[in-house]
C-alpha cells in the first residue's frame, strides 16, 4: 500500500512539474568522483578539511575552527562554497582571499561567529545565521557583498565596536529577525532595512496548514524560476540550513508524505 502511494506522488510530481532531478545526482556522483582528487587538512585539534575540485570546502568535527595550519594554504584555494557541518562551536579565524566565496553553510552547534569572520568576503550575498549562535563577533561581515543575512536568534549578541559594519553595509543589506530582537535593535541604531521573521511550520511551503504534494510543486516551481519563495516560505522548506530550497530537499517532503518519515530532522 504504501508502495503504491510514492509511485502515485512520484508520478504526479513528474507530469506535474517534470523536474530533472537526475542531474542533481548526477553531480553528486562527480563531487564524490572528485574527492580522490580533493585538498585536506585539520583545522583544529579534532577538525578537519576537505576541499572538493570544483570549490566546496567542507570542514567537520567539533570544537574551534582556528587559523594555524589553515590560513597558510587558503590563499592558494579557490572556495566558492563552505560547509560547516555540526560539532564546531566557535570560529577564531579570517578568512584571507575569500573573493570567490558566494556561499556559507553555518552549523545549528556554532555558538561564536569570531571577528571579521567573513569580512571582504565580496561576493557573499546571503547568510542565515543558526538560532544556537549566541554571539556575532565585531566587523564579521564588514566589506562583504551582503543583501540578506537571517538571525534566528532573538537574543543573539552582535557587538558592533560602535562602527555598523559587523552585518554588511546598511546600503545594501537587509537584516531579517524576530520581531523586539537584537537584529531589529542593530537594524535601528545603523539604518538597515529590517524584516520581520514569521513562524513557519516545516514543511508547508504554501501556507495552506498541511503538508501535502502542493508544497512539493511550489519548491519545484522556484527550482525551476518559475515562483518566488518568501523568506518565510523558505524557512519551510530549509532543512539543512543553507538559506535556498534544493532537490533533496523536496524529496524530504516527499518522503514525509507518503509516510517515510514522521519529521523533517530524520
Amino acid at each position: 500500500m504504501k508502495f503504491k502511494k510514492i509511485t502515485a506522488v512520484v508520478s504526479a510530481l513528474c507530469m506535474l512539474c517534470a523536474v530533472p532531478f537526475l542531474p542533481e545526482q548526477v553531480q553528486k556522483t562527480a563531487v564524490i568522483s572528485a574527492n580522490a582528487e580533493a585538498s585536506s587538512g585539520t583545522c583544529g585539534d579534532n577538525l578537519t578539511w576537505i576541499l572538493d575540485i570544483h570549490g566546496t570546502l567542507k570542514i567537520s568535527g567539533t570544537g574551534t575552527f582556528v587559523e594555524q595550519g589553515f590560513n597558510t594554504i587558503w590563499s592558494g584555494m579557490d572556495v566558492k562554497n563552505l560547509i560547516i557541518e555540526e560539532g564546531l562551536t566557535e570560529t577564531a579565524f579570517s578568512f584571507m582571499s575569500c573573493s570567490a566565496l558566494s556561499s556559507v553553510q553555518l552549523p545549528e552547534s556554532l555558538e561564536v561567529l569570531g571577528t571579521a569572520t567573513f569580512a571582504s568576503c565580496n561576493n557573499l550575498k546571503r547568510v542565515l545565521i543558526p538560532a544556537g549562535v549566541k554571539t556575532i563577533g565585531s566587523d564579521a561581515f564588514a566589506g562583504t557583498g551582503l543583501t540578506v543575512i537571517i538571525i534566528k536568534s532573538p537574543d543573539c549578541e552582535i557587538i558592533d565596536g560602535d562602527t555598523g559594519y559587523t552585518l554588511g553595509s546598511a546600503e545594501n543589506t537587509v537584516i531579517h529577525g524576530y520581531v523586539n530582537s537584537t537584529a531589529q535593535a542593530y537594524a535601528e541604531k545603523y539604518g538597515y532595512q529590517f524584516e520581520a521573521l514569521e513562524e513557519s511550520m516545516p514543511g508547508d511551503v504554501d501556507g495552506n496548514g498541511t503538508i501535502d504534494i502542493l508544497d512539493v510543486i511550489t519548491v519545484n516551481r522556484a527550482l525551476l524560476g518559475k515562483e518566488f519563495l518568501t523568506e518565510t516560505q523558505v524557512q519551510a522548506v530549509d532543512f539543512n540550513g543553507n538559506g535556498k530550497p534544493d532537490a533533496d530537499e523536496t524529496l524530504t517532503i516527499m518522503r514525509y508524505i507518503v509516510g517515510l518519515i514522521t519529521s523533517f530532522t530524520e
